[in-house]
């Protein structure tokens, strides 16, 4: 009787491997939850007797102040990397495609919310090396769509302070023309006809008709600027804007 050597088994593609752990990733990591797989693998001493192992991990964690939203705390991209090392604990003679979840320890989904971290020990190298491929894809998307997420963020802010500032620039010279327009009416005891004519507001028409002067309310002569005196004044409508009726105020007068 001959006895003949076994082959070995074909080394299965990538692809192939992908498609053995496709319903691990279908079952276990939803869309958008935050949850991550990745692969370890144990020595042999590891996998015979089992026992504590640390596996090490980079994962996104979002910002305390700004919830993801992105803030110059966080150069605005809504959190940090990190790498973790967590501890599992492994059963002597560990079974190929064992898995440890741990809770939390994934990345942040949907709303925050923490996802798990799925930790499946393989003893085959070519199908750890198939996970890590898979979780370093999922890496890479991740830290594009944060880069693109913070460089919305910045020309949002570059875009408001560009109209801040030309709302500032607009009130300044909107100040500036009210400021000249000011500066452009009759002081106390100069020439008016109407009381917008007057920095006080205040035109005292001396006759009907006739051009008045800009005054300002007063108790006391002391109130009054140059020769100009505190006296009773007639008004109907204004103030001061016209001389007839009883009198009720008084106000500088030359």
């Amino acid at each position: 009787m001959t006895y003949r050597q076994p082959s070995p088994p074909p080394t299965p593609s990538t692809d192939e491997i992908f498609a053995q752990f496709e319903g691990i990733f279908q079952e276990l990591l939803g869309p958008a939850t935050g949850d991550r797989a990745v692969a370890y693998v144990p020595s042999a001493k590891k996998a015979s007797r089992g026992g504590r192992a640390t596996v090490k991990v980079e994962r996104f964690r979002a910002c305390d102040r700004c919830t993801m939203h992105g803030c110059a705390d966080c150069d605005y991209r809504g959190g940090r990397s990190e790498t973790a090392k967590l501890a599992i604990e492994l059963p002597p003679d560990v079974p190929e495609g064992h898995q440890v979840i741990l809770a939390g320890e994934g990345d942040p989904g949907v709303g925050g919310k923490l996802g798990k971290l799925v930790v499946v020990v393989t003893h085959d190298p070519v199908r750890a090396a198939a996970l890590e491929a898979r979780d370093a894809s999922y890496l890479a998307r991740c830290k594009e769509a944060i880069a693109q997420a913070r460089a919305t963020r910045v020309a949002a802010r570059r875009r408001t302070r560009t109209t801040l500032l030309g709302v500032g620039i607009a009130a300044a010279a909107i100040a500036a023309i009210v400021g000249i327009a000011h500066l452009s009416k009759g002081v106390v005891g100069d020439g008016c006809r109407y009381s917008a004519d007057c920095r006080s507001g205040q035109c005292l028409m001396h006759d009907l008709g006739a051009g008045g002067v800009c005054t300002t309310s007063c108790s006391t002569n002391d109130d009054c600027p140059g020769a100009m005196k505190c006296a009773s004044v007639h008004q109907t409508a204004g103030p001061f804007d016209v001389h007839a009726g009883a009198p009720n105020a008084r106000a500088c007068s030359r």
